[in-house]
């Protein structure tokens, strides 16, 4: 009972978080997602996902983390905190209302397109929660890092280099993610980003090549520019 009870409780968050973000930026979900919580679930095989999401989803179990799915369009929460709620229920409202494919992408507008939609995911959990802290604050900007030094990215992690390779990738692409989304609720705060600019960003497909990549500097340039000296 207080699994179902949990459950109930959950999907009820999440339909709230959406509801909201669709009115902040008059855009709609038309497939709500299903919410399934795994704290209680002991088992890949409970969730009844296709194989290929196992290793993403024990992943997230390990880490303590939550995590979206797009095309089965369903999101599973690992703890119920408001930070795994939102972040979610807006990487939800946002590829629904995009549509981005990741598979045709050359690597750096692979990169770029994940950063975008990290951006995305943290800037829409800020709308909804401004009391969230971005937990990557304390890190220095490595891509600045990097062109002061002449360095490539991963180069100018310095001791971070030690961790494996998708633990340093999801590393890079959430701190910026995180601090450009920042950066942009920010501005949305202060007028300086208009909203109707948002709702644009958030229905781009990102199709045409480098235009991930474009997108990302340009906004680099203007919420959180690359310090070069």
């Amino acid at each position: 009972m207080r699994f179902k009870t949990r459950q109930a409780r959950l999907e009820k968050q999440v339909y709230e978080s959406i509801n909201e973000l669709e009115e902040e930026f008059g855009l709609e979900v038309d497939d709500y997602p299903e919410v399934r919580w795994l704290g209680r679930l002991e088992r890949f095989e409970d969730l009844g996902l296709p194989e290929t999401y196992r290793e993403p989803i024990e992943d997230n179990r390990r880490t303590g983390g939550s995590i979206y799915l797009h095309k089965p369009n369903v999101i599973i929460i690992n703890k119920e905190l408001p930070r795994h709620v939102n972040e979610e229920s807006s990487h939800c409202f946002h590829l629904n209302n995009a549509g981005i494919h990741l598979l045709d992408k050359t690597p750096q507008d692979w990169y770029s397109v994940n950063v975008l939609i990290e951006m995305f995911g943290y800037l829409g959990s800020k709308i909804l929660d401004p009391s969230r802290k971005n937990i990557y604050a304390e890190y220095p900007d490595y891509l600045s890092v990097s062109f002061q030094k002449g360095l490539g990215v991963k180069e100018a992690l310095g001791s971070l280099r030690e961790l494996d390779k998708a633990t340093l990738s999801e590393f890079l692409i959430n701190s910026q993610g995180y601090g450009l989304g920042e950066r942009m609720f920010y501005a949305l705060e202060s007028g300086e980003l208009s909203t109707e600019r948002v709702r644009n960003l958030l229905r781009k497909r990102f199709k045409r090549k480098g235009s991930a990549t474009n997108e990302l500097m340009k906004l680099r340039g203007e919420f959180w520019p690359i310090r070069v000296e």
